[in-house]
């Protein structure tokens, strides 16, 4: 049930997709105790949009959109949402406050993930991290000295700047 319910979470927390019929199972209490799953919601999307995009792709569409249809359907998938990180909540009154940090290893690994999905794509997907990491740096040193910490909507202009980054980078192949 602990599995069950720690996917639960995630992808209730990740997604608006219908999940606690599907999976019968309550979310775990503190969403980051389920953070080691929030890679399978991250995955599950990716691979209803990155599907999408390829299908539209291989039907004719250019690269442009196919990465356009694959961003608009992660954020319909999302609503928009977003994962907590790198940086202490800016509040105390927060959502971001409230779920919890997840432990520093779930955070390497999903680090790692994140790197090994970018390997297949040579020198490109190279590029693409790197600007990422710039992405990071500077909107959390922004954040960070402007109002001492994150809050979700710095989180999600970090999460939707660095993928489009990743889909401008991958689509000028």
């Amino acid at each position: 049930m602990p599995l069950r319910s720690d996917v639960t979470s995630a992808l209730m927390l990740m997604t608006r997709l219908p999940v606690t019929t599907a999976l019968r199972a309550p979310p775990t209490p503190r969403a980051a105790d389920a953070a080691w799953a929030w890679p399978l919601a991250g995955l599950l999307v990716a691979m209803i949009a990155v599907g999408a995009g390829w299908g539209v792709w291989f039907l004719g569409a250019t690269p442009a959109v196919a990465a356009a249809l694959t961003l608009t359907l992660q954020i319909v998938l999302t609503g928009a949402l977003h994962e907590d990180g790198w940086l202490p909540p800016a509040r105390t009154d927060g959502l971001s406050h409230g779920m919890g940090r997840p432990p520093a290893i779930v955070a390497q690994v999903c680090l790692g993930l994140a790197v090994l999905a970018l390997i297949p794509v040579e020198g490109h997907g190279l590029v693409a991290g790197l600007l990422v990491l710039g992405v990071l740096a500077g909107i959390g040193t922004l954040a960070r000295s402007r109002i001492g910490g994150q809050t979700g909507d710095v989180l999600g202009a970090i999460q939707q700047l660095s993928e489009i980054v990743v889909l401008a980078v991958l689509t000028s192949v």
